[in-house]
């Protein structure tokens, strides 16, 4: 029986699934200290082959070494780790790992299609990835949350309101206002990028793909107006085909 691990260290937490026999068991979720702690003081080189974390916060290096020191043949996803895809990115050492791997789990969901990645968290980014298996890159913009702390926080008496709750297209107090304000912006965002992918890159059919990940995705789905699948574990998917691919 073979088993890797699979890590994901975002900005809002970390996350970590073991992979037994080439299927990706429960994804558990966790703060960064206390992943570090968790692989320091247990011992896992008798279930682990292999590990790949992929890193946007912290030091991806503290949970390396706790694992290192146990045997675990260890990958810090980065722009040198062979990756399933070719970079067209100008700036690959700046590129998020969190980006390769979800751009990686598009390809194994999708092979030979064009698909544009959001992956909806703290940030939302927007990625595209060619048939041909050419990631031609793509653009960042505020996530939800980060969109609603901003109007609380930059103003004097806009409040803070939670993401869940009404969304209507043309709001009737100052919480459906911001709360429709963000999300009916993100829908207008996601839905624009997919016009930009058909309009204005190249493909062999003139056909993308939309493919919604990340702690928000569940929000945005139901307002858009396009065919899109929501795919919330994408970055574990991605970094299990990439490990593959290491392999080999």
């Amino acid at each position: 029986m073979s088993c890797n691990l699979l890590i994901d260290i975002g900005n809002s937490s970390a996350k970590y699934a073991f992979v037994t026999d080439g299927i990706i068991g429960d994804v558990v979720r966790t703060s960064y200290p206390s992943l570090v702690e968790k692989f320091r003081t247990q011992n896992l080189e008798t279930r682990v082959e292999s590990a790949i974390i992929s890193s946007v916060a912290g030091n991806p290096s503290s949970v390396a070494e706790a694992l290192e020191a146990q045997g675990i043949n260890v990958t810090v996803l980065g722009a040198d780790t062979p990756l399933p895809f070719q970079l067209g990115y100008d700036s690959p050492d700046t590129l998020g790992a969190d980006r390769m791997a979800a751009v990686a789990g598009a390809m194994e969901l999708w092979p030979a299609r064009n698909v544009l990645v959001v992956d909806a968290g703290s940030c939302v980014t927007y990625d595209f990835l060619t048939a041909d298996g050419v990631y031609l890159g793509g653009n960042i913009a505020p996530g939800l949350r980060m969109r609603l702390s901003s109007m609380h926080e930059h103003t004097a008496l806009l409040p803070m309101v939670e993401p869940e709750g009404p969304v209507p297209p043309i709001a009737y107090n100052t919480d459906t206002a911001l709360r429709s304000g963000a999300l009916m912006g993100l829908k207008h965002e996601v839905e624009g990028y997919a016009v930009t992918s058909r309009e204005n890159i190249p493909s062999s059919d003139g056909r993308w793909a939309v493919l919604l990940t990340g702690g928000d995705a569940p929000l945005i789905r139901p307002l858009l107006n396009i065919e899109a699948t929501v795919e919330p574990e994408l970055v574990m998917r991605g970094l299990h085909y990439i490990l593959k691919c290491v392999g080999k």
